[in-house]
């Protein structure tokens, strides 16, 4: 039976309008849509943001490489999950009293930064990931500009890393409050920083040429290590001035 697709007024026999892609069977909203949508957009196995989240750890070179080919259906939105991940990082952060290990060693503005100035720039997160996002872009576009991806296409890339990092960041902070020793805790931290490395070297070998190899990690390593270098600089500068974020 045809009916008339009410996004675009189109004929549509099918489930879905041939012309704009949306379903045909539109109803009024109720509570087991609502239930229904927000189960389906977290954890619908295609393209929910767990499924998204879950295969950015394990093959994160292969989702990109996806990605940014066109198979996108299948993956949550990348500035989407920017914005949930850092919304609740901004919720979960300051309540646990996070801090990175750049702020516990005095790296981040050792003369002026406190908790309240620290606290007050992670309420802020998602600002703080749409800031730095587009300096590791350049980064990551600087050390591979040699391969046939431009500066937006880089920009999706690392807005994929960079919020899956941080949400693994906030999965991990509440270990925090239960390790309060200064010797199990720094050393923790370090291993986050560590992992990070590791895991944006994986993303980009994987991503750019497609296997890991000594070379490929090298230069994943070198983009890692830049980008913290430029992050530290702008938190830096962002708490000494008690900048809003």
């Amino acid at each position: 039976m045809e009916t008339v697709c009410k996004n675009c007024n189109q004929p549509a026999a099918q489930n879905f309008c041939s012309n704009c892609g949306q379903k045909t069977s539109t109803t009024r909203f109720n509570h087991k849509h609502l239930i229904h949508d927000f189960i389906h957009g977290f954890f619908h196995i295609d393209h929910g943001i767990v499924y998204t989240a879950w295969e950015l750890l394990r093959n994160p070179g292969r989702v990109l490489r996806d990605y940014l080919g066109g198979k996108r259906i299948r993956y949550f939105n990348p500035f989407t999950f920017l914005l949930l991940v850092g919304g609740f990082g901004a919720f979960v952060l300051p309540r646990l009293h996070w801090t990175s290990f750049f702020f516990d060693v005095g790296i981040i503005a050792p003369k002026a930064a406190d908790q309240h100035a620290w606290n007050s720039s992670l309420q802020h997160f998602s600002l703080r990931l749409l800031l730095f996002i587009p300096f590791y872009a350049l980064i990551s576009r600087l050390f591979y500009f040699n391969k046939d991806y431009n500066y937006s296409e880089h920009l999706i890339a690392q807005t994929y890393i960079r919020t899956e990092v941080s949400l693994f960041m906030i999965l991990f902070s509440p270990i925090q409050l239960l390790i309060q020793t200064e010797t199990w805790a720094k050393p923790l931290k370090l291993f986050f920083v560590v992992g990070y490395v590791v895991y944006v070297a994986w993303a980009f070998a994987g991503l750019f040429d497609g296997k890991i190899t000594f070379l490929s990690m090298v230069k994943g390593f070198f983009v890692a290590l830049f980008s913290i270098a430029i992050e530290l600089i702008i938190v830096n500068w962002i708490i000494i001035r008690q900048l809003p974020f």
